[in-house]
C-alpha cells in the first residue's frame, strides 16, 4: 500500500505532481492535469439601454497558445440586493451559453484587485459540450443590464472539468491536497470592468477601486503607464479618493478602445470627463 509522498504543483502550474511511496520500490509519480491552461482574454462595452439601466457586454477570447477550452467564466458583483435585469449569453445557433445569477451572499475573491469581499457571481456556461470555446476561438454576445455603476471586478475562467483523483490514495496524500483547493490554482483570473456601485456609494470608494484596476491594466498591458490619458485619469482619480472636490476633467482625449472604455466608465461613475472643454 502507497504511503503519502510529496505533493506539488508542476513548473508550468498546469498539474498536480503526486509521489506515492512504498517501502522497497521505486516511487511512483502521478500527474493530475488541472485543465487551467487557458488563456481568456475580454472585450468589454458598456452604454445607457432603459432609463436608469447600463448595458454590459461582452466578447471573450481563448488564445491560441492555450491547451484546455473554456467552459465557465464568472463575474463578480457586490453582494447588495439590486436585482440584475436580464442576463444573456451567445445564441443559438452559434455556440449557445446561458447566465445565471447566484442567489446568495458568498465571500468572494477580488484577486485581481487584491482583496476579499461580500459579493455574488455572475455565471456563464454553455448550454451542451460544443459549445466551449477552443483555442484561438472567439465567442461574443454575452451580456448583463443593471442599475449598478460601472468599476473594476474580478472575472473567473475555467475549463469546467473536474479534477480528478484516485480514491484509493491514502488519506495523507489528501490531506496535502487540500492547499489546492483553492481556486487560483485551478482557474485563470483577470480584472474587467463590470457593474458594481450604486449612486449612494462613496466618491473615495469608486476611485480606490479605479486605481487598483488601472494599474492592473497597465502591468497586464492593456494600458499605457505613459499614455497622457492614463497618466492623468491616475492623477484625477488620486485627488478624488483624498477629496470629493478634486478636478473631474481630464484633458487629455482616450486614444486606444481600452482608454475609451475607461474613460466612459469613470464618467457614468464618477462624472469624470475627457478631452478639452
Amino acid at each position: 500500500m502507497p504511503n503519502g509522498g510529496p505533493v506539488y504543483l508542476s513548473g508550468d502550474r498546469h498539474e498536480i505532481i503526486v509521489s506515492l511511496d512504498e517501502a522497497g520500490k521505486p516511487a511512483k509519480i502521478v500527474r493530475v492535469p488541472l485543465w487551467n491552461n487557458i488563456a481568456p482574454k475580454l472585450a468589454e462595452s458598456l452604454e445607457h439601454s432603459t432609463e436608469g439601466m447600463i448595458r454590459y457586454t461582452f466578447r471573450l477570447s481563448n488564445g491560441a497558445r492555450a491547451k484546455d477550452n473554456i467552459g465557465t467564466w464568472a463575474l463578480l458583483i457586490p453582494a447588495a440586493p439590486i436585482p440584475v435585469q436580464s442576463l444573456t449569453g451567445p445564441p443559438p445557433p452559434s455556440k449557445a451559453w446561458r447566465g445565471a445569477s447566484s442567489g446568495t451572499t458568498v465571500t468572494v475573491d477580488q484577486a485581481a484587485l487584491g482583496h476579499t469581499e461580500k459579493g455574488r457571481y455572475l455565471r456563464w456556461f454553455p448550454q451542451n459540450e460544443s459549445g466551449v470555446i477552443a483555442p484561438g476561438e472567439t465567442l461574443d454576445g454575452f451580456g448583463v443590464e443593471s442599475s449598478l455603476l460601472p468599476g473594476f471586478t474580478t472575472a473567473w475562467f475555467a475549463s469546467g472539468k473536474l479534477v480528478e483523483f484516485d480514491q484509493s490514495w491514502p488519506e495523507a496524500i489528501f490531506r496535502k491536497l487540500e492547499k489546492f483547493e483553492d481556486k487560483k490554482w485551478r482557474e485563470v483570473y483577470l480584472a474587467s470592468i463590470g457593474p458594481m456601485f450604486t449612486a449612494a456609494d462613496s466618491t473615495w470608494l469608486i476611485a480606490q477601486n479605479y486605481l487598483a484596476g488601472v494599474q492592473d491594466w497597465i502591468e497586464s498591458g492593456r494600458l499605457r503607464a505613459a499614455s497622457p490619458f492614463v497618466s492623468q485619469s491616475i492623477s484625477a482619480l488620486n485627488q478624488l479618493s483624498e477629496s470629493k472636490t478634486g478636478d473631474r476633467n481630464i484633458q487629455a482625449r482616450p486614444s486606444t478602445g481600452d482608454e475609451k472604455l475607461i474613460a466612459r466608465a469613470m464618467q457614468l461613475s464618477l462624472g469624470v470627463h475627457s478631452g478639452p472643454e
